[in-house]
């Protein structure tokens, strides 16, 4: 597949380190994790190009976000969607979370029904409604490509 919108992270499969020893290297999903991140969280419709594109490239581990403990997107997505339900709050249109940080309190995700490049949005479950959903006003790709070009800057990405 053509990449079309992650032209850093498809560049830059690895990432050598201001140390030495550290080079850090993107884990792609195969084929079958993405049908079924389609069934599962989008029922069955196309994923976004831009989000199909992360995961084709960097759906185990990306150097530019943190999926959890598990290094796993599918294991994110069950993580986020209990933190949600343990704070009894809900997000009604289908999504997708791509980081997760301060626990499971705190997520970034993209609605699965935006377009191929859609708008990031952030997530504090410990905020009230309706603050507790943020667009950064940022599509993934300018996103997932800032993160990667201040860590080939020698910057911490987040």
């Amino acid at each position: 597949m053509e990449i079309k919108y992650l032209t850093q992270l498809n560049e830059h499969p690895s990432i050598k380190t201001k140390s030495p020893d550290v080079t850090f290297t993107l884990r792609p999903s195969d084929e079958a994790e993405i049908t079924y991140v389609e069934a599962t969280y989008n029922n069955r419709a196309p994923l976004p190009l831009a989000l199909k594109e992360l995961l084709l490239l960097a759906g185990n581990r990306c150097y530019v976000l943190e999926y959890g403990p598990s290094y796993s997107l599918k294991k994110l997505q069950e993580s986020v969607r209990a933190s949600l339900v343990e704070y009894n709050k809900s997000i009604t249109i289908p999504f997708f979370a791509i980081d997760v940080y301060s626990g499971n309190e705190q997520f970034i995700f993209v609605f699965l029904n935006e377009g191929d490049d859609p708008i990031v949005r952030q997530v504090n479950l410990e905020e009230e409604r309706p603050a507790w959903i943020r667009s950064t006003k940022r599509t993934l790709s300018d996103y997932i490509n800032t993160l990667t070009l201040r860590l080939l800057s020698g910057r911490n990405p987040f």
